[in-house]
């Protein structure tokens, strides 16, 4: 229920924006961005790049929680031998390794997240680039994403993302070309 309301929010924000727009007669189009960088030039080769730092970064995390999984593990197995003090010690250490594990397993999340934002940038400069030209080309005023969840209903030759898709990858050729 929240959801739709904040979705109508949202549209109804859009085309309160849109309709000054329509009506000094300006051009209004949109397209769909998650098809746009699905079939992008070099974006699937930026996927199984960011996928394999991800492999990398998960096993590094992995490793953290084998160290911890086997302090825990030798805690259970020695804890009935160990005096009250030293349960206690070894327990505290273990708190610590879980905190210095969750701490590391953050900081890798966001080295991952860097690295795919820095993978991606050339695409998605790419990306911006060729939706700024054919606007300009266009003339429109506005070019809305509906991958942003904001358009409820639209009028599909106004839908630029075929010729997106066509520019982005006729420019990749033509400089694939030039080298």
């Amino acid at each position: 229920m929240r959801t739709l309301w904040f979705v109508s929010l949202v549209s109804a924000g859009v085309m309160a924006l849109a309709a000054p727009v329509a009506a000094q007669g300006q051009k209004v189009a949109y397209l769909d961005s998650r098809r746009v960088l699905a079939e992008a030039p070099g974006a699937q080769e930026v996927r199984t790049q960011i996928q394999g730092e991800m492999t990398r970064f998960q096993g590094q995390v992995q490793v953290l929680e084998d160290s911890v999984a086997k302090m825990m593990a030798d805690y259970q197995q020695k804890s009935a031998t160990m005096s009250p003090d030293a349960r206690t010690k070894r327990e505290g250490e273990i708190m610590q390794a879980r905190t210095q594990l969750q701490q590391q397993a953050a900081q890798i999340e966001q080295q991952a997240v860097q690295k795919q934002e820095e993978l991606m940038k050339p695409v998605m400069d790419r990306v911006e680039q060729v939706i700024e030209t054919i606007r300009k080309e266009g003339g429109y005023a506005i070019i809305f994403d509906v991958a942003s969840s904001a358009m409820i209903s639209a009028d599909s030759t106004l839908d630029l993302t075929t010729q997106v898709i066509t520019r982005l990858k006729a420019s990749e050729s033509s400089s694939t070309a030039r080298q």
